[in-house]
């Protein structure tokens, strides 16, 4: 958000990219911890709620193995705790975190690679984690344009997902389920 570069300004699949760089340059068994802007870092615009999201979830599903957050402006002037000026930013970061801790046994749980296809126009990444007899879908759109997104998953025929934090369910026919994402929407799944 706050780079001065006008090829990567406000363009958060660069979160994705600085993970998927630091997870192939890691030993194996290194942690990656991801850094998340939550503040004015730039005066002009800060991040919202909805981004800082988006971001969070980037950079699990890219292989951060934790997240912190950057909590400072430098901006008009120094302040240390300034994300305390941003009551939304604030509630987003609980609630999150909240989640985080809520799916950590899933979380934590091998991926599954190759269960899931996802079609769509703007490109959604996604990782799947099974966590006792329940398959989780994490996903969030790559770019800031909305789009349909058709998932198919595999040895799932005729059931319905629990969007979680969403209070709906979408159903599930012959392996696939259609859902709209706006511009860099997060979407997570939970399917018994």
């Amino acid at each position: 958000m706050g780079s001065k570069t006008p090829q990567i300004k406000g363009k958060l699949e660069y979160v994705a990219r600085g993970v998927t760089s630091l997870v192939n340059r890691a030993a194996a068994g290194q942690s990656v911890w991801m850094a998340l802007e939550t503040t004015a870092l730039d005066p002009t615009r800060r991040p919202t709620a909805a981004e800082v999201r988006a971001e969070v979830w980037m950079a699990l599903i890219h292989g951060a193995t934790g997240i912190f957050y950057f909590v400072h402006e430098f901006e008009p002037a120094f302040r240390e705790a300034a994300i305390f000026r941003y009551p939304d930013i604030v509630e987003e970061v609980t609630r999150t975190n909240r989640l985080i801790k809520s799916l950590s046994p899933a979380l934590r749980s091998p991926s599954i690679s190759g269960a899931i296809s996802v079609s769509s126009q703007v490109p959604i990444a996604t990782m799947v984690k099974v966590h006792k007899d329940t398959t989780y879908v994490f996903a969030v759109a790559m770019q800031n344009s909305p789009s349909t997104a058709r998932i198919t998953v595999s040895d799932v025929h005729q059931t319905s997902a629990r969007v979680i934090g969403e209070a709906r369910s979408v159903s599930i026919a012959q392996g696939s389920f259609e859902d709209q994402f706006e511009g860099y929407g997060v979407h997570l799944y939970q399917i018994p």
